[in-house]
């Protein structure tokens, strides 16, 4: 009997405006306003500048736990996954020594259901 090859995860090459408004709008949260015009600025200019990260290293290096696969948008993301479609790259913003997840935690935990070492498509800047 053969084994299973494990699932490869597919990502887009370029993040889509509406990812990076749903980023700033997080970030918002948390972050000054001169700070969120640079990472508006820095994101747009290097949407398609993708870089990829293992799930497990990823959520370590932010502090989060990963959100169980039963969660309504892992378990979406997942179903994308098995049926080989491509997901959008997730964003993350250092600031001085922090990690943010800006946009892509439920695919980033998607990644980590299928195998903590599940390499992550990522924009990410530093300001």
């Amino acid at each position: 009997m053969h084994d299973k090859l494990p699932l490869t995860v597919k990502w887009l090459d370029k993040l889509k405006p509406e990812h990076i408004d749903a980023a700033i709008e997080y970030l918002s949260l948390l972050l000054k306003k001169n700070e969120l015009e640079k990472i508006h600025k820095k994101l747009i200019k290097h949407s398609d500048e993708l870089v990829r990260y293992k799930a497990k290293d990823i959520l370590r290096a932010s502090g989060m736990e990963p959100l169980p696969p039963t969660d309504t948008e892992v378990a979406s993301h997942l179903m994308k996954i098995h049926e080989n479609l491509p997901l959008h790259p997730v964003i993350l913003v250092s600031v001085e020594e922090k990690l943010y997840i800006a946009d892509g935690f439920h695919r980033i935990s998607a990644c980590y259901s299928v195998a903590d070492d599940t390499e992550v498509a990522a924009a990410h800047i530093e300001i």
